[in-house]
């Protein structure tokens, strides 16, 4: 029996999922062990808990398939858009790039949670740092390069996740996969 996965089903369960990764991440390695482990473990069950209910329902909505033209068309834009960005060392980087690489190396390079030694003492990065920990934890293990890929790579993720609810609450673009 073949199973249909609705593009809502999809796109709620990737959206769980690409929010989720970061926080465990932040969890396992930010916290003593102790607590990680337990807020990783209520976080997973959480998650398995969403996902379990989103998938089991059925879902009868018939979407047009003349659609399915605009939305890659749409991925192809947002490719082409966020190549241009800067993000990964893709494309023009403005000033800005200069933090955001910073950010990104310095969660490579050094132990979680980051520690600086200033003139006055010590200090922690203190930033947003959820959109990065993939890619410095993927940089902690191959290094540089890769985490550049990479975090262009989850960039154009979330993007198409971000473009995915926008379409679906405008009502412009449905499929069915």
């Amino acid at each position: 029996m073949k199973r249909n996965v609705s593009i809502n089903k999809l796109l709620i369960c990737s959206s769980y999922i690409y929010l989720t990764i970061p926080l465990i991440i932040f969890f396992l390695f930010w916290f003593d062990y102790h607590y990680s482990f337990l807020f990783t473990f209520i976080l997973l069950v959480g998650l398995f808990l969403s996902l379990r209910m989103y998938t089991q329902g059925s879902e009868n909505s018939l979407y047009p398939k003349d659609n399915k033209n605009i939305t890659i068309i749409s991925i192809i834009v947002l490719f082409l858009w966020i190549s241009l960005s800067g993000i990964g060392g893709f494309g023009f980087q403005n000033s800005d790039y200069d933090k955001h690489n910073a950010i990104l190396r310095d969660l490579i390079n050094y132990s979680w949670p980051v520690h600086y030694k200033l003139i006055n003492g010590s200090g922690l990065l203190i930033y947003y740092i959820g959109y990065y920990l993939p890619s410095a934890l993927v940089g902690k293990i191959l290094g540089w390069k890769v985490a550049n890929i990479f975090i262009f790579i989850w960039s154009f993720i979330g993007l198409l996740i971000s473009y995915l609810w926008a379409a679906k609450h405008i009502k412009k673009i449905q499929l069915k996969l």
